[in-house]
């Protein structure tokens, strides 16, 4: 009896063992994108290995000598255009510059008082005074006048008439005086005084701007959006000027550096298009464009440096593409042929060879299909499409999106059509 329920126990256990199995071997359909494939006469292509460069590196460093007071970046920080780096310790400049900032507004004003001229009071003083001594200086003619009556008339001593005299002119001296400070201050001040009082303010104006523009060089700033590759100091050390306190290099787009043999750099223009696969990154297909070729050959391997620009991906601040990372160029070489092209993304990289998911008799009315896998090898980019070499025939349908997780023989849905001429023929940006 405890065989017979060993048995069924194990029986039981088996199917259901055998449904799961069959379960995962037969998934349910997916949901997929496809595209069209097309024929078009391509060259070859060759395929080159090289590795990948930043776009663009800097050594930052510091304009003046000071004291690492914060550095708030790490090896690996991504970090963007403007960004703190590392601050210096700006005391003592800041202080000057306080002093510099309280200078100029004391020119400002001695010159907004010269610009404005006298207060209303103040010329109605001077002209209250330059009166006053009008009066006493017509005050003291009139004396003399009469002084000089009694002397003619031998009843006025000398002294008496000499003291007439010097009183007159002393008073007439006095009214002249009163008469030319008032006319001063109602003309205003000089040009000559005012031009000497914009001068001090300019020259105050550019001691301000000279330290405020020392103050900016105590904060190391990125220069470029890019990542920080290289840590040269810590808080609290002294730095000299020219000294590099951070390295960053542009890895948003990334260049690989492949070298071309002189009987293919002929072949090869600026703009053109090319493959690139980098072996530690499966399931991408990457296109780039010749950006650079420098016409100075290896003279040992007769072959020219190209530099290839491609878009990188960052995912969280990490970058997809890493600097120093193998990779393979295939370029437009050779005599064209007759080639399938199919989008990018339908190649599907990482297993022993690139595949693509192609659909057999797919029905029109439920947009349903089977899909199977074929092989294939990877040519040059036209566009957003790729040149293959399998069997792949032009006008069959394939898999571009949805094809991560596909299997031989499973049934798909068709959810969304992409027109692969479009992808051949992009319209120009802002259209």
């Amino acid at each position: 009896m405890t065989r017979i329920v060993s048995n069924l126990h194990f029986s039981l256990v088996a199917g259901i063992m055998a449904s799961v199995a069959t379960a995962v071997a037969q998934p349910g359909p997916a949901n997929v994108a496809v595209a069209q494939t097309i024929a078009r006469d391509v060259a070859e292509g060759k395929v080159f290995v090289g590795s990948i460069d930043p776009s663009r590196t800097s050594a930052v460093g510091t304009a003046v000598d000071g004291r690492v007071l914060t550095l708030p970046v790490e090896e690996g920080d991504f970090v963007k255009t403007g960004e703190t780096l590392a601050q210096l310790r700006t005391k003592t400049i800041e202080a000057q510059l306080a002093a510099a900032q309280a200078n100029l507004d004391l020119r400002q004003h001695e010159l907004a008082e010269l610009t404005r001229g006298a207060r209303p009071e103040k010329i109605d003083q001077a002209n209250a005074r330059m009166l006053g001594n009008k009066a006493r200086m017509a005050n003291a003619k009139r004396d003399l006048e009469r002084v000089q009556r009694v002397y003619e008339d031998l009843s006025a001593a000398v002294d008496e008439l000499d003291d007439a005299q010097s009183l007159a002119i002393e008073t007439e001296q006095a009214f002249l005086e009163a008469q030319a400070s008032y006319n001063e201050i109602v003309a205003g001040p000089r040009i000559e005084r005012i031009a000497q009082a914009r001068a001090r303010v300019a020259v105050e104006q550019q001691e301000v701007r000279r330290l405020e523009d020392l103050v900016k060089k105590y904060t190391i700033v990125a220069p470029f959006d890019g990542f920080v590759t290289l840590k040269s100091t810590e808080v609290g050390e002294w730095v000299t000027r020219g000294q590099v306190v951070v390295e960053i290099a542009d890895l948003t787009t990334i260049d690989v550096k492949v070298t071309v043999l002189e009987d293919y750099v002929a072949q090869i223009s600026l703009g053109d298009i090319a493959t690139v696969i980098v072996p530690s990154r499966p399931g991408k297909v990457f296109v780039g464009t010749i950006h650079r070729i420098v016409p100075l050959a290896d003279t040992r391997s007769r072959s020219f440096p190209v530099r290839l620009r491609v878009a990188n991906e960052i995912r969280e601040n990490v970058p997809l593409l890493m600097a120093g990372m193998f990779a393979e160029a295939t370029m437009a070489i050779g005599t064209p042929v007759t080639t399938t092209l199919v989008p990018k993304d339908a190649i599907v990289l990482g297993g022993q060879a690139p595949v693509v998911y192609v659909l057999d008799q797919p029905d029109p009315e439920s947009n349903t299909a089977t899909v199977r896998e074929v092989r294939v090898s990877v040519g040059v980019a036209v566009n957003e499409l790729i040149a293959i070499r399998g069997r792949v025939e032009p006008n069959a349908l394939v898999v571009v999106r949805g094809n991560e997780r596909l299997r031989p023989g499973q049934n798909v849905t068709i959810t969304e059509r992409i027109d692969t001429g479009r992808l051949l023929n992009p319209a120009p940006i802002g259209q």
